[in-house]
């Protein structure tokens, strides 16, 4: 659908149509690049934080101390 028929159905159900920047972004876009950039970093940290969170309890399990002994192994062969 081209952008002034876009335009022309917004206007025939009653929307007004986005107001468009010189360069065609939309007033918002900024906004919602820096949301789209802060989830990606709080996704990164998450997956950071139980990464360690899966290594300390590997240590406290002793699990990375049996993995010389077995060899590779998963965690229920060590467990075993």
């Amino acid at each position: 659908m081209s952008p002034s028929c876009r335009q022309a159905s917004l206007v025939i159900v009653g929307q007004a149509a986005p107001r468009v920047d010189t360069d065609g972004a939309t007033p918002g876009d900024d906004h919602v690049q820096q949301r789209e950039e802060l989830v990606d970093r709080l996704s990164s940290a998450v997956v950071a934080m139980l990464d360690m969170v899966t290594v300390y309890m590997g240590m406290q399990l002793g699990l990375h101390r049996a993995l010389p002994d077995h060899g590779l192994a998963t965690w229920r062969e060590l467990v075993i």
